[in-house]
């Protein structure tokens, strides 16, 4: 999804892998890993070794109540309390944004980044991107602060935030000396 090789250099400093990027997975002339495998008839895919119906060991068989039980207490107690889930960040969901962000406010983001996520840099089609909050401070509404993304992307950045929140600020502070160095030689040229 990262197309110029410094990007991909950046990214393997802070830390992210080529799993979580998917830098290069999609190379001219690289076949697919799913090539060659058959869909049945339900349009599925079906993999070699498959567990699935007769070539499943637990096939024909059931849970006995004590095990279904058993198995329904544990899942429960695992997330009775929210804080135990690994997603749970202490209720920031239910935050309220500021009054500043509004249509109008994000429709300008996703006129600034021309309408293409700034990850994968997938121009927006019906579905309108989404604007990230980089700082994850739903308050925060400067426009240095919220960057487009699109849906996919968007939902990678709820896990590891602080390398999500380090690599957008180094891309927003790029984009930005950018700009001013483009103004200044407007300026040094017009003169």
């Amino acid at each position: 999804m990262i197309d110029q090789p410094g990007d991909v250099y950046m990214l393997k400093k802070m830390g992210f892998n080529k799993r979580q990027t998917n830098a290069g997975s999609l190379k001219k002339g690289v076949s697919p890993w799913n090539k060659g495998i058959k869909c049945n008839k339900k349009g599925h895919k079906s993999f070699v070794g498959n567990n699935c119906g007769v070539n499943n060991a637990f096939y024909g068989k059931n849970h006995s109540e004590e095990t279904k039980k058993r198995m329904k207490e544990s899942a429960l107690k695992r997330f009775e309390i929210k804080k135990n889930h690994p997603r749970w960040l202490g209720g920031k969901s239910f935050e309220l944004y500021g009054i500043n962000f509004n249509e109008n406010l994000k429709e300008r983001i996703r006129i600034r980044d021309n309408h293409i996520c700034q990850f994968c840099f997938k121009k927006q089609s019906r579905e309108k991107l989404c604007i990230h909050h980089i700082d994850y401070n739903k308050l925060n509404n400067s426009e240095f602060n919220l960057i487009s993304l699109c849906r996919n992307c968007h939902i990678k950045t709820n896990s590891n935030r602080e390398l999500w929140f380090k690599y957008f600020k180094f891309l927003m502070l790029s984009k930005k000396l950018l700009s001013e160095r483009i103004k200044s030689e407007v300026i040094y040229n017009v003169k």
